[in-house]
């Protein structure tokens, strides 16, 4: 019992650590995207998920974020939070389909 207690408050750290590495990669990578006047964002939401992608004719950066229903029911206005992550081997990007009415 003592040992795993010692194991868990010596590991601590480095638990900590790599969870606010990838938030730090995540933000480093959006402010990227974002100044690049090159890149064009584009988003698709699927359900209670959205996917940004930032692409040029070079690269393509991939965010993704989900969000779990609102407890009280929407009249006005609704709003979801999510945490954005950055995806460093991202799935091919949708093919963009427009539909006329």
């Amino acid at each position: 019992m003592k040992l795993s207690i010692i194991a868990a408050f010596l590991l601590a750290p480095f638990f900590a650590f790599a969870s606010g590495a990838g938030e730090i990669r995540t933000e480093q990578q959006l402010k990227r995207a974002a100044l690049q006047t090159n890149m064009v964002p584009r988003a698709f939401v699927k359900a209670r998920s959205i996917r940004i992608y930032f692409t040029n004719a070079e690269e393509q950066l991939m965010f993704k974020a989900e969000w779990k229903g609102s407890r009280i029911a929407p009249q006005d206005l609704t709003y979801h939070a999510g945490e954005l992550t950055f995806d460093a081997s991202p799935p091919k990007m949708p093919a963009s389909t427009s539909t006329s009415a």
